[in-house]
């Protein structure tokens, strides 16, 4: 809807616009499970049935126990209806048909574990709602205008296999071969612009504009019933809602998202100013760019843990022998301080003219100068290495001087705010073209343009330099005994340990 504003536009005009999305969809990543690895598990699961099942001596590769991970076997006997009613046997970890035990494969002569597959769609959910609008107004007999643009965006994306490993966290979706977990995904988007544009004369024009962008995103695991720590005896040593993500030797995973409380908030606010002037035979432009963006970030990478289960480790058996002793091979988890106040500056400035040098030809001729700032965090949660110091001093770790400020001893900061050599990259970037009307007649043009352009790095590479001991250290161990998940703090003394320096959190 659009029109005039008072009498014959006498206040300006208007335009606004709504659209609605509704979208149900079960052929996309994250709303299907597509050939998932699963050993065939017994219609029983005490504790049992499962260890006459894998610890039948020597029909189960000579494996014997006595008892099965109380985590374990509470995952095992965990209800679970995300694959639908009845789907799965109504289990967490879904039954699929086959003969529970292994299988002896005459090529090896070794026994095999039997799997099934799962494959199965369950529709997600998509839903955005957008809002437009648009005001004009000319002031002082046509030579100034004022123009506004506003875009209002909410949106919620809903999978119910979409909380996968790491690679989200990379931009990569869902691996359609895991059990994952449900992922509600809010994003929610402001983008607003005035503008001003006067009129000097015919052939001289100033533009200035001003914009404001704002947007909110989470990644948001939804609640399995069954699955918290408590529910099932993990003491995670991180306070984390929820339970580990456990990863197979058969490529299969089955948990939440490994960064389950992530989220971000950015507003970024732009200045532009461009004068436009034409002379003779050329047609000027000169202008200028400052950009300041904020991005208030929560990272708690694998807050929750990720355990890995492959053959051998120091049981010498299979994978899933090992998860149902509770051996992980080795796990990975974060701790710390993962909230970040991003502040990245940005400024540029551009000349460029249009010669017309004949009738029939048009040079392009253009330089533009971006002096791109590295991103800092007002809240020094940010480190780095210099590898070569671990061998001159025995200490690779580097911090910006602002870390001064937590007063913990023996943590000195030498480097600028962004941690980095440098805090701003000039890039020159030309711009060369030209238009050529072929025999003057005007049916037929030739254009031809050269140009260098640069864009900004994704946050992502900055987001690494905030994994650095103190602040937010990523902990992989490996195990050197067979440990019980209920006991298995992945941070746990009796566990060899690589790469890893005591968690402090900073506040």
């Amino acid at each position: 809807m659009g029109g005039p504003v008072g009498a014959k536009g006498k206040f300006g005009y208007f335009y606004v616009n709504y659209q609605g999305t509704r979208q149900r969809s079960g052929d996309s990543l994250g709303t299907y499970v597509s050939n998932a690895i699963v050993p065939v598990l017994p219609t029983a699961r005490d504790q049992a049935t499962l260890l006459n099942t894998f610890f039948c001596g020597a029909a189960c590769n000579g494996a014997t126990a006595t008892a099965i991970d109380p985590v374990a076997l509470a995952l095992l006997q965990a209800p679970g209806t995300q694959f639908g009613p009845g789907i799965g046997g109504g289990w967490l970890i879904p039954s699929v048909a086959g003969t529970p035990g292994y299988t002896l494969n005459p090529s090896t002569g070794q026994y095999v574990i039997n799997t099934g597959t799962v494959t199965l769609s369950v529709p997600g959910r998509y839903t955005d709602n957008q809002f437009t609008a648009n005001w004009d107004r000319d002031f002082n007999q046509g030579k100034d205008r004022l123009s506004e643009r506003l875009f209002w965006s909410d949106s919620e994306t809903y999978e119910p296999f979409g909380a996968d490993n790491l690679q989200v966290q990379t931009g990569y979706p869902a691996v359609a071969s895991n059990l994952n977990f449900p992922l509600d995904i809010p994003l929610r988007g402001r983008f607003g612009s005035i503008a001003e544009t006067h009129s000097f004369s015919n052939s001289l024009i100033n533009e200035f504009r001003f914009g404001v962008n704002v947007i909110s995103d989470a990644l948001q695991n939804v609640p399995v019933p069954g699955t918290s720590p408590t529910a099932l005896g993990i003491d995670n040593g991180s306070g984390a809602p929820n339970m580990y993500r456990f990863q197979f030797a058969s490529g299969l995973q089955i948990g939440p998202f490994p960064n389950q409380l992530q989220s971000a908030l950015s507003d970024s606010f732009v200045y532009l100013d461009t004068v436009s002037w034409t002379k003779g035979h050329h047609a000027f432009r000169f202008g200028g760019e400052i950009d300041r963006t904020s991005i208030r970030r929560n990272l708690p990478v694998l807050d929750n843990g990720l355990l890995f289960f492959v053959p051998g480790g120091v049981t010498g058996l299979d994978y899933w022998q090992n998860f149902l002793l509770g051996s992980e091979t080795f796990g990975e988890g974060g701790g710390g301080a993962g909230n970040h106040d991003y502040q990245i500056p940005a400024f540029a400035a551009f000349a460029q003219d249009d010669w017309r040098i004949r009738p029939d030809l048009t040079l392009n001729l253009g330089l533009r100068m971006e002096w791109v700032g590295a991103a800092y965090d007002n809240l020094c949660h940010l480190g780095n290495t210099i590898p070569q110091n671990a061998n001159l001093t025995g200490d690779a770790f580097v911090y910006p001087s602002c870390v001064s400020k937590f007063g913990i001893s023996g943590l000195r900061g030498t480097l600028n705010s962004a941690a980095l050599n440098n805090e701003y990259a000039r890039v020159p970037e030309p711009r060369i073209g030209f238009a050529y009307d072929v025999g003057g007649k005007h049916d037929t043009v030739i254009r031809a343009g050269y140009g260098i352009y640069s864009v900004r790095e994704d946050i992502g590479a900055v987001d690494n330099l905030s994994f650095s001991a103190p602040i937010y250290p990523v902990l992989v161990t490996g195990n050197v005994q067979a440990l019980p998940l209920a006991d298995s703090k992945l941070d746990a003394p009796t566990k060899r340990s690589i790469g890893v320096s005591r968690i402090i959190l900073v506040t």
